[in-house]
């Protein structure tokens, strides 16, 4: 949850991740241990609206 709020707040800190277009579902960028999701760089939306 933290993270994601960090995301949220602080756009910056995900400028340099994974470009959804070319990485898709490719990798982990983050994941909630608390929940079990995994958000890759095609969730970031998903991840956005969840920290909200």
């Amino acid at each position: 949850m933290s993270s994601a709020r960090m995301y949220l707040t602080a756009p910056s800190t995900y400028m340099s991740a994974s470009d959804p277009k070319i990485f898709g579902d490719q990798e982990t960028v983050i994941k909630d241990t608390s929940t079990g999701r995994a958000y890759t760089p095609k969730d970031w939306p998903k991840l956005l609206n969840d920290a909200a």
